[in-house]
């Protein structure tokens, strides 16, 4: 459990990310909502001034927008497949030197797997 809050955000972000590879400047949510890279608040909602879409409206889009240039823009110029989030997703999780959780050496040895599965899996996408 101590591992499964420690790194939430970080797999929240890398779904996000995952979900969105297939779109340009724009992000999919898992609840399958588009947020553009430039967010712009619809004329139609501009004098709900309570509304927190116009509240935040520029503090979204920044981070729409580094999301897509620090994450997804990286992972489409690798061409990320299935596996090699998987294995990402794992090396994220897994990860011995943010938290300690009692056996470092079971966590390394996981990365260890995870990132040695990774590099297997690389030579045959060529």
């Amino acid at each position: 459990m101590a591992l499964l809050r420690a790194h939430a955000g970080e797999h929240l972000l890398l779904g996000v990310a995952r979900r969105s590879m297939a779109l340009r400047d724009t992000l999919l949510l898992g609840s399958d909502v588009i947020v553009p890279r430039h967010y712009r608040v619809p004329q139609s909602q501009q004098q709900h001034a309570a509304d927190l879409m116009s509240v935040a409206g520029d503090s979204i889009s920044r981070l729409v927008s580094r999301i897509l240039d620090e994450l997804v823009l990286p992972l489409q110029d690798i061409q990320l497949d299935s596996s090699e989030f998987a294995c990402l997703k794992a090396i994220v999780f897994f990860d011995p030197g943010t938290l300690s959780y009692g056996d470092d050496t079971l966590a390394s040895f996981l990365v260890q797997v995870a990132g040695t599965g990774f590099w297997r899996h690389v030579p045959s996408q060529n």
